[in-house]
């Protein structure tokens, strides 16, 4: 194989959970008598962490305090409808299994909140990943790279070895920076004209086509 481990960003690259990312932001919004979003605009909403999204949702910017106060309610009743509607792409759990009986190590690296990530991967996806990373105290988001290498040093693996995949530009912005081989895929939150805008080194429409590519 090409590459020895995959790190793989979850939002709109393993799992599809716009429907309760939007429903949670959308619940927020309405008990607080702010007007609702649609799913396209929270598509594009996401990708920089919980706290963007829910800022970006709001119709104009609002005091610190009441940003404060709305990012507590949305974390909350997200906490407790993160696995409502969310599932894995289709032939995600497939190509997992894939990797990982061939050897490759897994990763994820996710701007979501660290335990939003870790109760997503051990429902959906358990057993499978050598480490699963959300946003956390002290570690810069992504597309800083500090995480991925804090990744990197943990599994003990060079980076000349690991390819990064995602849906974002942000996430082609983290390989970058961290010195890794990109992987864009079109199933997610973006379209190929954002991938190709960051020079996504390659860009996959399927799972399938993902598989043959890492292996």
């Amino acid at each position: 194989m090409k590459w020895e481990a995959a790190v793989f960003d979850l939002d709109g690259t393993l799992i599809n959970s716009l429907a309760d990312l939007a429903s949670s932001v959308n619940r927020t919004l309405s008990a607080e008598g702010y007007p609702p979003r649609t799913l396209d605009e929270v598509r594009q909403f996401v990708g920089n962490g919980v706290r963007r999204l829910v800022e970006r949702s709001l119709p104009h910017e609002v005091p610190l305090e009441e940003l404060d106060r709305l990012f507590e309610l949305y974390k909350r009743d997200y906490q407790q409808h993160l696995l409502d509607e969310t599932v894995p792409y289709p032939g995600i759990a497939g190509l997992l299994l894939t990797l990982k009986q061939r050897g490759m190590r897994l990763a994820v690296l996710s701007n979501k909140p660290h335990a939003s990530v870790q109760r997503i991967c051990d429902a959906l996806f358990p057993g499978m990943f050598d480490l699963a990373w959300g946003d956390r105290p002290g570690v810069p988001r992504k597309p800083d790279p500090t995480a991925v290498w804090m990744a990197l040093e943990a599994m003990d693996i060079s980076r000349e070895k690991v390819v990064y995949i995602g849906d974002s530009e942000t996430d082609i912005r983290t390989a970058k920076n961290a010195g890794l081989h990109s992987i864009g895929v079109l199933w997610g939150f973006r379209d190929r004209s954002v991938l190709e805008a960051e020079q996504a080194q390659e860009i996959c429409e399927s799972a399938e086509e993902l598989e043959r590519l890492l292996l």
